[in-house]
């Protein structure tokens, strides 16, 4: 019998040392691809929040894009999950109609709605489109003639006041597109070029997808050998110059560059008018901007999805558009402004007061200022609180899974389901991937991981934080 209860006991302790004993912790190899960059690293359990690994979390590093993971929860939390992007048509004055005919001007209020005519939804999303719906809710009041013009209210938004972070060479492509009180077609413009067979000589711009009144397009464009699109955009948003330089592949028809939109507001309302010309005879008026508020007899509406479905192509497509919207908005709901800078002051309060206890600096919502600073502890501490927020759901499921969105070069096999759940990041010498890994123990984790400075390139950090992710699936 004495000898029957050592056994149990040796036995006991035998499987008690196995299961307690320390999972061998992950060394990243410093010798070649991050030689001398900067990591920080931390994975904790999502259900009592117990720090699992930890490399440098305290340390303060550039996030890139993984910011947008900071800026959709913050929304998520300050807006709803049910908020909507409103923008209103009205009639100006008292709207009489005589005979068919309406005197009084039509007004577009804005309200920042950055999904307006996006082609990011899919190009079958009818009801991202306000004209149509528009143009019947006029017909229905009994117009056939309109005799005014179109006054587009942009006061919603402050004039956007680029944040002084961000580098030059982002400012005129498609990504560096700065929000307005009304956004259109992703505030996006294509270039198209035609490029010759001999590299080294010009390529030819040949049209636009949209005529943006006074801006000039100067190209500088090269036909090259090497097969990407290596063109940039130059111009701030406060002129009407952009002169495009780089090149593109040789032996090319209708390469497209994209660039950012100059005042979108008024191809907002070139869109309008022809819409309106199209269907009542002779209308001509003209497409005036307010920057003062406009008061009229509202029509009829125009909501943009939820923002549940607004913050899952936010992050799956890293969409800098929406994130600085999102700021802008924020600022608009609480304080009647929609001051970017009084969003950023809004979204740091949040943080501090409920997330993050110690310093970081945060200038911008979609990351491309190289001013921000965040630690893997910070980001951590930020998936931690979404999980036990009733957005939980939502804000999860915003996040791509592997061979989805910004994680399609995670493999499926590798990551299968909804194992991974991440948003990504990257800039010229910044990787960071931030979010959710069920491991094959059955145990879920919260991780961050933001690599700056590093000398390979960023196929080769993306193999070593792949490497790692497959570590902690395996192992924890």
């Amino acid at each position: 019998m004495l000898l029957r209860i050592v056994f149990l006991i040796s036995l006991y302790s035998l499987v008690f040392d196995a299961f307690s004993q320390k999972v061998p912790e992950y060394r990243f190899d410093m010798s070649g691809t991050l030689k001398g960059a900067a990591i920080g690293a931390i994975v904790s359990d999502v259900n009592d929040g117990t720090t699992l690994y930890s490399l440098n979390g305290d340390l303060l590093l550039a996030p890139a894009s993984t910011v947008k993971l900071v800026l959709s929860a913050v929304a998520l939390e300050l807006l709803g999950i049910d908020f909507r992007f409103e923008t209103s048509l009205a009639i100006q004055g008292k709207g009489e109609i005589v005979n068919g005919l309406l005197r009084d001007n039509l007004i577009v209020k804005g309200g920042g709605d950055p999904t307006m005519a996006s082609s990011l939804f899919g190009n079958d999303r009818k009801d991202l489109w306000p004209f149509e719906k528009w143009i019947v809710a006029l017909k229905t009041l009994g117009i056939d003639y309109i005799g005014s013009d179109i006054l587009l209210d942009i006061s919603a938004f402050q004039r956007w006041d680029v944040p002084a972070s961000w580098a030059w060479d982002d400012l005129g492509n498609y990504y560096g597109a700065g929000p307005s009180a009304i956004n259109y077609a992703d505030n996006t413009i294509r270039l198209y070029f035609d490029s010759p067979s001999i590299a080294g000589m010009p390529a030819i711009l040949t049209h636009t997808d949209y005529t943006a009144p006074g801006v000039e397009w100067s190209s500088e464009v090269e036909a090259s050998q090497v097969n990407r699109d290596l063109a940039y955009v130059f111009g701030s948003p406060w002129d009407k110059t952009r002169i495009i330089r780089g090149s593109i592949p040789v032996n090319r028809k209708n390469f497209v560059v994209k660039a950012s939109m100059p005042d979108p507001e008024i191809l907002f309302g070139e869109g309008f008018k022809t819409e309106l010309k199209s269907e009542f005879p002779g209308f001509d008026g003209e497409v005036l901007v307010s920057l003062d508020p406009l008061e009229g007899k509202v029509i009829e509406w125009h909501k943009s999805p939820e923002l549940s479905e607004v913050c899952s192509l936010l992050n799956h497509e890293s969409v800098n558009l929406i994130a600085e919207s999102l700021v802008s908005q924020i600022a608009y709901r609480k304080t009647g402004i929609g001051s970017h800078e009084e969003g950023m002051i809004l979204v740091r309060q949040f943080l501090k007061s409920s997330v993050i206890n110690d310093s970081f600096f945060l200038e911008d919502g979609s990351g491309l200022s190289r001013f921000n600073a965040l630690s893997a502890q910070q980001m951590n501490a930020l998936l931690l609180y979404m999980q036990n927020s009733p957005n939980r759901d939502v804000f999860k499921n915003s996040l791509p899974v592997a061979g989805n969105g910004t994680l399609a070069s995670f493999s499926p096999k590798d990551f299968p389901g909804k194992t991974l759940r991440a948003k990504s990041g990257s800039m010229t010498r910044v990787r960071s991937y931030a979010g959710y890994l069920q491991c094959t123990s059955g145990r879920e984790v919260a991780f961050s991981i933001i690599i700056n400075n590093f000398s390979g390139t960023q196929q080769d950090v993306f193999t070593e934080i792949r490497r790692f992710l497959m570590y902690l699936r395996s192992n924890y």
